[in-house]
């Protein structure tokens, strides 16, 4: 049964599920999508959506534990991963597995990005902030979850620099 947040806003089985499935390595990223959903009864209905899941970069060696990957591909990856989920639009909650890439004394991990740009209505960034904390406890363990709202904040240097500065 899907877990509900103080708004009352539960975070669906699917979305749990792939959670885990991330976290055990079978994904490389994961977008969620806190939108309307509808007019259920005369009420407006928002929830959480799941965008699209990532499989596996090509080029990730090891085993499953200890997956890794080239620094160069997963830069690129990634800036592709911000150019074509990253919409200014939307209110999303991200997952993406850095834990893939061993950089000189940086320890990376899965991140959590909590992305609600600023040119949304106020309703919509309540809702979301108000929702968003279950969908973080679901990631407990090893998420770091960054509350970012400009696109400068989350490409690559940005968060490598991020994981410099907690190691």
């Amino acid at each position: 049964m899907p877990k509900s947040s103080m708004s009352g806003v539960s975070v669906p089985e699917e979305i749990q599920k792939t959670i885990t499935d991330l976290k055990q390595k079978k994904f490389q990223y994961a977008v969620f999508q806190f939108k309307d959903l509808g007019v259920v009864d005369d009420k407006k209905v928002v929830g959480w959506t799941q965008v699209a899941v990532g499989e596996r970069f090509e080029g990730c060696r090891g085993t499953k534990a200890h997956l890794t990957i080239e620094e160069d591909i997963l830069r690129t990856e990634y800036t592709k991963f911000v150019a074509e989920y990253m919409d200014p639009e939307s209110a999303l909650f991200v997952l993406y597995d850095f834990s893939v890439v061993k950089i000189d004394n940086v320890k990376t991990k899965i991140i959590g990005i909590q992305w609600c740009p600023d040119n949304l209505g106020v309703k919509s960034k309540m809702g979301y902030a108000s929702s968003v904390e279950e969908l973080k406890k679901e990631c407990l363990g090893p998420t770091v979850v960054y509350v970012q709202n400009e696109l400068s904040e989350i490409d690559y240097d940005s968060i490598i620099k991020e994981f410099a500065s907690k190691n």
